[in-house]
């Protein structure tokens, strides 16, 4: 089972946080207690642009974006959930300006080109590997 959540949330410059973790606890319990023997994924969110204008990576950033990702981290490992750094993945902190540069990403700077959502999901794959081993064909 696999589940990506976060670039929405992280664009919600009034987001929760504390309620957005609650959120996630609360799915993961969920999925736990419906699947107990399923190998849980949580894909976090990639590397995205917000204020295209800010001369900071910091200030062109969703807010929210880092904390997000900190907050699925955590609840990831409290979990045993396998969590994939997608953001890291990508080469960090406005990663995907590098990526547009390439024609991984779309001009907005949010979503991927079909080539980006390629090499996003061999690297998945890769993580996937080393993770699961022998258990993935």
């Amino acid at each position: 089972m696999s589940w990506a959540y976060g670039t929405n949330e992280a664009f919600d410059d009034d987001l929760d946080l504390d309620k957005y973790r609650s959120q996630l606890q609360d799915k993961i319990t969920l999925l736990r207690k419906t699947v107990p023997k399923a190998v849980i994924l949580l894909v976090g969110a990639p590397d995205s642009i917000k204020r295209r204008g800010a001369s900071a990576c910091a200030a062109a950033q969703p807010p929210p974006l880092r904390q997000v990702i900190q907050i699925q981290k955590a609840v990831a490992q409290r979990n045993r959930v396998l969590f994939w750094d997608w953001q890291a993945f990508m080469g960090g902190d406005c990663s995907i300006r590098q990526w547009q540069a390439s024609e991984l990403a779309r001009n907005d700077l949010v979503h991927l080109t079909a080539d980006g959502y390629r090499k996003s999901a061999e690297g998945l794959y890769r993580f996937l590997r080393g993770q699961l081993g022998e258990r993935m064909p």
